[in-house]
C-alpha cells in the first residue's frame, strides 16, 4: 500500500491483480484506491480526478457519521497524522507517554469524566509543546513575536490571532493531523501579526516562507475530518 495526495485528498493506493480501477470511501473517512497491477501512475491519477466530485460527495456524506470516541484501551485515534491505540492504566500519578504505537495515559480512576479530562488535558501539553518548537522557528524566521499560546476545542477554525494583544488560539484537533498542517496553521497566524486580513500581502508573505501552502491548505479542507477526534 501507498498513500498518495491527488488534488488535496489523500489517497490509500493498493495494486491488486483485478481487472478495473476501484475507489471506496470507508465508514471511517478513508479514500481507498485498488489498482491493477499493470495500469500506469498516470492513468489511474486521470482516473481518480474524474471521480473527484463523486469522492468529495461521499466523503461529506460519511464522516459527520464518523462515532465518538469511546476513552476505552484499544480504540485508535491519530496522533500528528499516525494511527495509535489508546491504553489506558490506574496510577497514582497522571502521565502518558507514546510507546510502540501505544499511547499509554496513566489515570487515577476509570471513570470516564476522570479518563476525558486526562486524555484531552494531555492532547493538549502535547500541542502545547510541538507548536512551541513551530513557533519559535517561525519567529526567528519571520520576525514576529508571539505572545501566549493558547489551546482550545474548537471546531470552526483551526487557528485564529488576536492582533493586539499578539496571543494566538489553536483548535486541539491540530494534535490529530499530519505535522505538515501545525507547521503551516502557526505560520498563517504568525503573519496574521503584520497582516490582519488575508489578502495579497499576507498570502505573498506565506509564500515566502512556506512554498506550496496552497496545497496544505487544501489538504486540511479535504481531509481534516478524517483525522479528528469525534469528542
Amino acid at each position: 500500500m501507498e498513500k498518495k495526495v491527488i488534488n488535496g485528498i489523500e489517497v490509500e493506493i493498493y495494486k491488486k491483480k483485478v481487472k478495473n480501477l476501484r475507489i471506496k470511501v470507508s465508514s471511517f473517512g478513508s479514500v481507498i484506491m485498488t489498482v491493477p497491477f499493470l495500469m500506469p501512475e498516470s492513468k489511474y491519477v486521470t482516473l481518480f480526478k474524474s471521480k473527484i466530485d463523486w469522492v468529495k460527495k461521499h466523503l461529506k456524506n460519511k464522516r459527520p457519521n464518523k462515532p465518538s470516541f469511546s476513552y476505552e484501551s484499544g480504540e485508535e485515534f491519530y496522533l500528528f497524522g499516525e494511527r495509535v491505540k489508546l491504553r489506558v492504566e490506574i496510577s497514582t500519578k497522571k502521565q502518558f507517554y507514546l510507546y510502540d504505537g501505544e499511547f499509554i495515559l496513566f489515570v487515577k480512576n476509570l471513570k470516564k469524566q476522570t479518563v476525558i479530562s486526562d486524555f484531552e488535558n494531555a492532547l493538549k501539553s502535547i500541542l502545547l509543546e510541538k507548536s512551541k518548537f513551530y513557533f519559535d522557528k517561525w519567529s526567528k524566521l519571520t520576525g514576529l513575536k508571539y505572545n501566549q499560546i493558547r489551546i482550545h476545542k474548537t471546531t470552526s477554525r483551526w487557528g485564529s490571532c488576536n492582533v493586539k494583544t499578539a496571543n494566538i488560539n489553536l483548535s486541539i484537533y491540530l494534535v490529530n493531523l499530519p505535522l505538515i498542517c501545525l507547521d503551516y496553521v502557526v505560520l498563517h497566524e504568525l503573519c496574521h501579526l503584520r497582516h490582519a486580513n488575508h489578502g495579497a500581502e499576507f498570502k505573498a508573505m506565506l509564500s515566502n516562507y512556506m512554498q506550496g501552502w496552497e496545497l496544505v491548505k487544501t489538504y486540511m479542507k479535504n481531509n481534516g475530518e478524517k483525522f479528528k477526534i469525534n469528542f
